[in-house]
């Protein structure tokens, strides 16, 4: 029997620091987990410091903002 493959709606991603090659400080997102509902997505979340979910295949535009505090998004 063939297995159903199913799209995840949500991934969840936890931001991470590390250090440059000049010693600055660096912020990186990445992805650490991805579900097919948000229930499931909140649950994994709570294991996690600093991580948050986020609708997969989301991206922000800079140039799609109308105003500084809006953000405007793109689904792809």
């Amino acid at each position: 029997m063939m297995k159903k493959e199913k799209k995840a709606l949500f991934t969840v991603e936890k931001i991470f620091f590390g250090h440059g090659i000049h010693g600055e400080l660096i912020r990186y997102i990445e992805s650490i987990a991805y579900f097919t509902n948000l229930k499931n997505a909140l649950e994994e979340k709570i294991k996690h410091k600093n991580s948050f979910v986020f609708p997969f295949r989301c991206k922000f535009h800079k140039d799609r903002r109308a105003l500084k505090n809006i953000i405007r998004v793109n689904y792809h």
